[in-house]
């Protein structure tokens, strides 16, 4: 006899596991379509890591070019500068001459006389003097093209100027045009013989003769305005609004004086390289490292974008690097404990231009700004976060940082208010 209600329980069994079987197939057809979405957007984004690690590697390799080039073109500015050096003592050492120089017009001054090299007692003292060309000798020569002998050039305003400043006294004088074809692109000037007689004809015609090769060098040195300022001797300073950072590590004697001086150096080399990473990806330029700190400009020379943001957003990341280093130097077992870092920033009118000694020359930022900041660096150890804002880069950013900053009052000469940036729990810009 037919059991039905068996068979109604075992269709029922049957209608129970093939709807599991649906279900499980839906759910497993669901798992691999996410997965499958999942699996494409990261091989979207694995693409654009590619593509922007290609485009990075690409950047380095151009800068990389652009820094060798630059190199170059400074060891061939100096080479030349050697060459009419070595010259010029051949005339020094022909006449008996005391004291020379060299003088082209200032690229950026057409109307003013600057020194390309000297040589004396009072060279270091004129070297960075601009000479008019309307009131000097040299600037006779240069204009009329023609060899002169001064026998007292102390009558020219300018000469007594010169000699004021370098405590000097020039009683006799040796000019001559340093031509190429019809063109002159400087005066060589010789002073005083060593046996303190005026120069003569003879003097003038070896100065003249000795003066040709020294001339086709220093044409191609005023005609490269980059190698004049490799070579320190002209610049024009630049005026922009920029952000100033600075960043350095608080209580850094901690790890002077409990590990080893190479281990020191690694670590420290370490805040530099990812600090300064961050840095420059918020287009930031780093100016100069200082002890266990460095010194960032944003917008000078090169021009960004919201300048005052990326400054700040900049700082923020800086300082939460900083807390991944210490944890990890932490886990080292390093001597970390007080171990902080502190930021200042600020935002106003700098000047740029490249500054130092000829040998060491370098593009750096100058101004009530640059002062700022560090004083804010300085004083943000008062603060909880470390990071110290002035008045203006608040204003500039405040839309992006509003849950972030708020006013602290300071101990110190600050003449503004003066605001400590705060980062956002779980924000990662």
């Amino acid at each position: 006899m037919l059991n039905i209600p068996g068979w109604v329980g075992l269709a029922g069994g049957l209608i129970g596991i093939v709807s599991a079987l649906v279900g499980l197939t839906v759910y497993f057809t669901k798992l691999q379509v996410e997965g499958n979405r999942k699996l494409k957007a990261f091989e979207e984004e694995l693409k654009e890591k590619r593509s922007a690690i290609a485009a990075l590697e690409a950047s380095v390799q151009g800068l990389t070019q652009s820094v060798l080039l630059l190199r170059k073109g400074r060891e061939d500015a100096y080479k030349l500068l050697t060459e009419i050096n070595a010259l010029l003592g051949d005339i020094r050492n022909a006449i008996g001459s005391t004291a020379d120089s060299v003088l082209i017009r200032d690229p950026y001054a057409q109307e003013m006389l600057i020194f390309l090299t000297a040589h004396g007692e009072a060279a270091d003292k004129i070297k960075r003097m601009k000479v008019p060309v309307a009131k000097s000798l040299a600037g006779k020569v240069l204009q009329q093209g023609v060899s002169s002998i001064f026998p007292d050039p102390a009558a020219g305003e300018r000469a007594e100027q010169t000699d004021q400043k370098a405590g000097y006294k020039t009683q006799h004088v040796v000019s001559v045009p340093l031509c190429v074809g019809s063109e002159v692109v400087g005066v060589a000037q010789f002073l005083n013989k060593r046996n303190g007689v005026p120069f003569d004809g003879a003097d003038l015609a070896r100065a003249q003769q000795l003066s040709t090769d020294i001339a086709v060098r220093v044409r191609t040195l005023a005609s490269d305005q980059d190698a004049l300022k490799w070579l320190g001797v002209a610049e024009v300073a630049e005026e922009a609004a920029a952000s100033i950072l600075f960043a350095d590590i608080t209580r850094s004697s901690a790890l002077l004086n409990k590990i080893r001086t190479g281990e020191v150096i690694d670590l420290l080399n370490e805040y530099f390289d990812r600090l300064g990473s961050i840095a420059l990806r918020y287009g930031g330029t780093i100016d100069k490292f200082l002890g266990d700190g460095l010194m960032v400009r944003f917008n000078i020379p090169r021009r960004i974008a919201n300048y005052e943001v990326a400054a700040v957003k900049a700082g923020l990341a800086m300082q939460a690097e900083f807390e991944q280093i210490r944890l990890e130097w932490q886990r080292l077992g390093r001597p970390v404990e007080g171990l902080g870092n502190r930021i200042g920033l600020a935002s106003g009118p700098v000047i740029g231009s490249m500054m130092g000694h000829p040998q060491y020359l370098s593009y750096t930022v100058i101004g009530p700004t640059v002062n700022v900041a560090a004083h804010l660096c300085e004083a943000s150890r008062q603060t909880e976060a470390g990071i110290l804002v002035c008045k203006t880069t608040f204003e500039r950013a405040e839309r992006e940082l509003i849950s972030q900053a708020r006013f602290v009052p300071l101990k110190g000469n600050f003449e503004e208010p003066v605001y400590e940036v705060q980062p956002i729990a779980g924000r990662r810009d």
